[in-house]
């Protein structure tokens, strides 16, 4: 589900993205990297924290037992009542999420129990939760392990996790395309459940072009490029074969309403 795209050798506790920056946090300092990871700036702390998120204008910053709301000019504590074991802080629908040891909390204003698990992290991809457990991704299910035991996580148009460096994954759209599919051919009227499917290889298309835009973007391995080409290439085969497919389902219709 999730396809390397890039490393990047760099050694942070906390991740983030903010108004198209990321923000690694390492003790005291925040380092502001473009979208290239290129470094622009740093902003030295008053105290060190351990975990970082964003939401909307806000930097929120935690450490083992207390979380603080940075607006770049002050660092405000988050008034919470009972004792908190921090694992990490994120935020899901611009809500505060804190994951602690054995539960995760949103804080909107007050804090309430949002989930009864153990993890290190929850991200929500397309309305979606997915949780990390030291090197396993799991949505209901594990889906995914990872050779790296992972730290942190950021979502924008990639997931990024962090270890000794920061690995950069695409989101893959072939499950979510797989499922459309499987709906659309459910259509009772065949010329109509065609065009469904037509209109849904379009959008395969449209997102593989997506892909390899991303992929010139994001990286400089002339090795990751011919990996992104070829699995594109597949891709418009399987989708030759499809439409062949479609051709001649739409030719079997048009037969059949001739006899009639």
């Amino acid at each position: 589900m999730f396809k390397l795209i890039k490393k990047i050798p760099l050694n942070y506790d906390g991740i983030c993205f903010f108004n198209n920056e990321y923000l690694l946090l390492k003790d005291d300092i925040i380092a502001f990297y473009d979208i290239d990871f290129n470094k622009v700036k740093e902003i030295t702390l008053s105290k060190d924290f351990k975990f970082i998120t964003a939401i909307k204008d806000t930097i929120f910053l935690a450490n083992d037992k207390e979380i603080y709301k940075f607006d770049f000019n002050n660092l405000i504590k988050l008034d919470i009542d009972i004792d908190l074991n921090i694992v990490n802080i994120n935020n899901i629908n611009d809500i505060l999420i804190i994951i602690t040891e054995d539960k995760i909390y949103s804080y909107d204003k007050e804090l309430k129990k949002y989930l009864n698990i153990k993890c290190s992290n929850i991200f929500n991809i397309d309305n979606k939760n997915y949780f990390i457990k030291k090197n396993d991704l799991y949505d209901n299910k594990k889906i995914q392990s990872f050779d790296f035991d992972i730290k942190d996580c950021c979502y924008n148009k990639c997931l990024i996790l962090l270890s000794d460096s920061i690995y950069i994954y695409n989101i893959d759209c072939y499950a979510k395309i797989t499922k459309l599919l499987k709906c659309l051919c459910k259509e009772d009227n065949i010329p109509s459940s065609i065009a469904c499917i037509e209109k849904a290889l379009a959008n395969i298309l449209n997102e593989e072009a997506n892909k390899i835009k991303k992929a010139i973007y994001l990286s400089n391995n002339i090795c990751d490029l011919i990996k992104i080409n070829d699995s594109v290439n597949q891709t418009i085969k399987n989708v030759i074969l499809l439409e062949q497919v479609l051709c001649t389902k739409l030719d079997i219709y048009n037969n059949y309403n001739n006899k009639k």
